[in-house]
């Protein structure tokens, strides 16, 4: 059983943060997770697309809202936040809406009659953490003491900034009659120095960097020029990816490409954008991978869409299989219409393929869902008051672990009750596939008064029959998560997640303590 398919933190880690004040648009807009940990998503957008520290944002997947994220550190088209809930686990390539902020916050709201400032003198952000990750099953016992380093940011007024994102693990992994194994690895997932001249648009990144622009590039080590206009804005990169396994800086395979983005404002308002680039990567003098990458986003006040499309480029000796030149390899799209503010509709189509992710966090619920990405939905979404949301959709898949199948979920939530800040959320989902039917059900309550601490209970069951195999397939989980946050910089958790059934017997604990600064 690999660690890294293993290091899973339970559902619904809060990091508490505070709101700030804010101006708000009118119209929403959307970004990207690019990347993922166990408690910090990131994001395409930043200070520059309307971002401040401590603004919210919802995680959009098929048309439902499935997480929150608080924003705590911020660059010129990029951010991180915290993840504040999760109805189930965030991946890479969701959609996080959210309203531009019109000015940013001075001051900082941490409980009635106290505030928090950020030093005018230093714009530099982050966090230092120490964890502690086990899981127990089939045998095999992992445990995992962890350090982690992140910082953000850089001296106000200067041009220089810097993002660093360093992890420190010890994996010690011991099976009944074999010997016990001890390996500590490093993993660098940021370590860029960046230029900006105050009042200039043009940026440029040295290091080991997300690409703008291209997401489908994700992480290269060398160099980033990016020119952000209110219209145009161009970027250019060339460098070597990172070793797949381990991360390490490597030169097999050079990695180089651009993009172009014109975007704008109707006049009817909302946002509008759209990209086009290309990448090449190539090892030694072969070719590895040539594509084109082409994106559209239109924000309105009602109607709202997103789409990307990857194309690849096959040179005359990769046809060999019969290929076109130019074969679309990896299509997503999703459109939402708000009938009004309490119903909107929702669909999409999901072609991509199946790629390593930078993701720390899986469960049972994430699992099942990743196994129904591909292909298409409808759905909508009911607000009947302030408190209660229901999702309803439908799913034609294809292309995962379990063939074609068709699936419908609900889901109820309870939000924001009571001084306590209670909160409930169901979610079911009936799946009908050729020799394969199940449904899985799956429950989270908690509180979390005063947003200074939280405690949360989930559990979940999936059920499956499947025709060449006798009787029912039951799993079942249940697990319990307590987060406290000591004023604006100290915050802890305990999350232990219980697993009994046909897929797999495991206990999983993580222990989290971390300093923000």
């Amino acid at each position: 059983m690999s660690w890294r398919a293993c290091r899973a933190a339970g559902l619904g880690l809060v990091l508490p943060g505070l709101l700030a004040a804010q101006t708000r648009d009118s119209a929403f807009r959307y970004a990207r997770i690019t990347y993922l940990t166990i408690t910090t998503a990131y994001v395409n957008a930043g200070r520059d697309d309307g971002l401040r520290d401590s603004t919210r944002l919802d995680v959009i997947r098929s048309g439902k809202r499935v997480g929150t994220i608080r924003i705590s550190f911020l660059a010129s088209h990029q951010a991180a936040g915290d993840i504040v809930d999760t109805v189930s686990a965030l991946v890479v390539g969701d959609s996080a809406r959210y309203l531009p902020v019109a000015a940013p916050p001075t001051r900082v709201a941490t409980g009635p009659g106290r505030t928090y400032s950020r030093s005018r003198g230093s714009s530099l952000y982050g966090t230092v953490g120490v964890e502690y990750f086990s899981v127990t099953g089939d045998g095999v016992r992992l445990s995992q003491p962890g350090l982690d380093v992140r910082a953000f940011g850089g001296p106000a007024g200067s041009p220089l900034s810097i993002g660093l994102d360093l992890r420190e693990r010890r994996v010690t992994t011991a099976a009944a009659g074999s010997p016990t194994a001890v390996a500590d690895e490093s993993r660098v997932y940021q370590a860029v120095a960046r230029w900006q001249t105050p009042g200039s648009p043009v940026r440029v990144g040295i290091g080991r960097q997300f690409v703008d622009g291209m997401p489908a590039v994700g992480l290269i080590d060398g160099l980033q020029i990016e020119r952000a206009g209110p219209e145009w804005s161009t970027g250019a990169f060339a460098g070597t990816q990172p070793g797949l396994a381990d991360l390490e800086v490597s030169g097999d395979i050079r990695e180089l490409g651009a993009y172009v983005r014109r975007q704008g404002r109707p006049a009817a308002g909302g946002f509008w954008s759209v990209t086009a680039g290309a990448s090449g990567s190539y090892q030694g003098w072969r070719t590895n991978r040539e594509f084109f990458y082409f994106e559209a986003r239109y924000f309105g006040p009602r109607l709202s869409g997103f789409l990307s499309q990857e194309v690849d480029y096959y040179r005359p000796w990769k046809r060999i299989a019969g290929q076109s030149a130019f074969s679309p390899t990896a299509t997503f799209g999703d459109v939402r219409y708000q009938v009004s503010r309490a119903w909107s509709l929702e669909g999409g189509v999901d072609e991509r393929r199946n790629v390593v992710l930078f993701q720390d966090a899986v469960s049972p619920e994430s699992t099942f869902d990743a196994a129904f990405r591909r292909g298409a939905w409808l759905g909508t979404t009911i607000r009947p008051g302030p408190h209660l949301l229901v999702d309803l959709d439908a799913r034609a898949s294809d292309g995962g672990s379990i063939g074609r199948t068709d699936s419908y979920t609900g889901a109820l939530a309870l939000e924001r009750l009571g001084a306590l800040g209670g909160a409930f959320r169901f979610r079911g989902t009936r799946y009908l596939s050729p020799g394969r039917t199940g449904w899985l059900g799956a429950v989270n309550v908690g509180i979390a008064p005063a947003d200074r601490w939280r405690l949360a209970v989930d559990a979940g069951q999936r059920q499956e029959s499947v025709t060449i195999l006798p009787g029912t397939q039951v799993t079942r989980w249940a697990g319990v998560d307590f987060d406290l946050s000591l004023a604006r910089e100290w915050f802890g958790t305990v999350s232990f997640t219980r697993q009994r059934g046909a897929l797999q017997d495991t206990d999983q604990l993580f222990l989290l303590f971390t300093y923000r600064f």
